[in-house]
């Protein structure tokens, strides 16, 4: 339930700046549609984090 908060606040961030752009938020949500649903890690982590390291 937590992280379906997470990613609907950030898919809000991401569509006020980029509106109707629908391509975008299926690329950077952090749940990947399928059966059965995955939670993309790696975008949680960038969100999650102050600062990422190019190397990381």
């Amino acid at each position: 339930q937590i992280i379906y908060d997470i990613n609907f606040h950030f898919l809000a961030d991401v569509e006020r700046k980029f509106p109707g752009d629908r391509a975008r938020l299926a690329r950077m949500s952090l749940i990947e549609e399928g059966s059965p649903k995955r939670v993309r890690m790696s975008h949680l982590a960038v969100i999650g984090s102050h600062k990422v390291n190019g190397v990381a």
